[in-house]
């Protein structure tokens, strides 16, 4: 049982609006907020959040996709935090059509393609967690 199991939706109308709906391995999801291969995330996987709610310091936290889910508008992803173990769910709206997210996942590999395309992080220790900025 997963838990979206509890919160059935009806996936053609969903899935039609090209933003988000499951395959076969994973879940399709379009946003600008999740960096990921062919905008395609899998449960196990191991992303990068980054918290965008301070502009001067963004944390950045290890996790692993635990699940995914849609609810009410929202895709909700389970996520654990690899440092702390602790679990969280983060929501992304899709039924507005406005983004409001205070975050960003990115995958590991789609994250280690940025960098060899020229993209530059800056890394800040911080007790356990990391902080970056884009530059």
């Amino acid at each position: 049982m997963t838990l979206q199991d509890f919160s059935p939706y009806h996936s053609t109308i969903v899935g039609l609006e090209g933003i988000y709906h499951p395959t076969e391995d994973g879940y399709f999801i379009n946003s600008s907020c999740i960096l990921s291969e062919f905008s395609i995330i899998k449960p196990n996987q191991v992303f990068l959040l980054q918290n965008l709610e301070d502009s001067n310091n963004s944390e950045l936290e290890i996790v692993r996709l635990l699940e995914v889910f849609y609810h009410e508008g929202d895709v909700c992803l389970y996520l654990m935090d690899l440092v702390s173990q602790n679990t969280k769910i983060i929501k992304h709206c899709l039924s507005n059509g406005y983004i409001d997210n205070n975050w960003k996942l990115i995958e590991i590999s789609f994250c280690l393609e940025l960098i060899k395309n020229g993209y530059e992080f800056t890394l800040k220790p911080n007790q356990e967690i990391l902080d970056f900025d884009f530059q």
